[in-house]
């Protein structure tokens, strides 16, 4: 019997390329820094173009990921904070339990969630509730 508190850790995103016959040809993976859910879900997301893997995932209000040269196997991490939209608004928390991010086309990806945003200049907004979808489109 599955007990309501069980978690599942996800530890790491790999991407592996196989030729014809089956075998691999190469393979990549990105660590993932404590993600936790109550079910097995897709957590990061991959896409290839030319001669690079881009490798992102959302822990909370961050991207996280990681550029990959295929040719020489050199990596480059990425860390970008999820930007507001107003002057003066700051995140204040994040639902962990809605978002993700998807490879939508080319070099494009989508992340969507849920973020409580506070804004200090204009009082009378007080906290609220957003819920978000952005295009990240690495260069």
């Amino acid at each position: 019997m599955r007990n309501n508190s069980d978690e599942i850790k996800a530890v790491q995103s790999v991407v592996v390329a196989f030729n014809n016959q089956g075998k691999a040809i190469w393979d990549y993976s990105l660590k993932l820094e404590d993600i936790r859910s109550g079910s097995l879900e897709q957590v990061a997301d991959f896409c290839v173009d030319k001669n690079e893997i881009y490798i992102l995932y959302k822990k909370e209000s961050e991207l996280i990921g990681k550029i990959i040269t295929l040719d020489s196997g050199e990596a480059e991490d990425i860390k970008e904070k999820i930007s507001v939209l107003a002057p003066g608004d700051e995140i204040r928390s994040e639902n962990k339990a809605i978002g993700q991010v998807r490879h939508w086309y080319g070099k494009h990806f989508y992340v969507w969630g849920q973020h409580s945003i506070s804004n200090k200049a204009k009082r009378s907004d007080g906290n609220r509730q957003v819920f978000y979808i952005n295009k990240i489109s690495i260069p």
